[in-house]
């Protein structure tokens, strides 16, 4: 059986540190999960408004998607390991 085609290449190295890029990147979207889920609970119960709600989620949304995107660009622009 074939190996599926991968994204990212193992010789490939970013402009930045990959791991310090991957747990960057992992950290912010856990963040904003985590403020998606308080806005949800927090509307709810009705402590805030459904536009502060869903503002809340496209933002968090938006910085995890740049955040991710980030990381592919660092690892685009990067160069390959000797």
């Amino acid at each position: 059986m074939p190996n599926p085609p991968v994204l990212i290449s193992k010789n490939r190295k970013g402009m930045l540190d990959q791991e310090f890029v991957r747990k960057g990147v992992f950290t912010i979207v856990s963040i904003c999960i985590l403020v998606s889920l308080v806005a949800a609970i927090m509307a709810v119960w009705q402590f805030t408004g459904r536009d502060v709600l869903w503002r809340t989620i496209t933002t968090c949304v938006l910085v995890a998607f740049a955040a991710f995107a980030f990381s592919l660009v660092n690892l685009a622009f990067g160069q390959n390991k000797d």
